[in-house]
């Protein structure tokens, strides 16, 4: 499972849980969603989020991921930049 930077990581409705946005990187538009504080990867100070990668397009650096859950937008589905995985070398459909 790859996992994606988190451009935003803040406090959940309980202590357990974080509130994080992910930015669709072809529309600009911001996914955010809550997950479980355990759920995330602290790396270098960024959070990254575990995702499904579901189609890669390396010519234009971008990779349709799945998110583990519905967020506020209510599409699951989004484009991000390969350069925004934890590790974008390792990253594979």
């Amino acid at each position: 499972m790859a996992e994606i930077r988190c451009e935003k990581v803040s406090r959940g409705l309980r202590s357990t849980e974080k509130s994080v946005t992910v930015r669709n990187a072809v529309t600009g538009l911001q996914s955010s969603l809550r997950v479980e504080a355990d759920f995330l990867t602290l790396d270098k100070g960024n959070y990254y989020l575990p995702v499904g990668v579901v189609q890669e397009e390396r010519e234009q650096g971008l990779a349709l991921i799945e998110l583990p859950q519905e967020p506020d937008s209510g599409s699951t589905r989004l484009w991000v930049r390969i350069a925004d995985f934890l590790e974008p070398t390792k990253v594979t459909t």
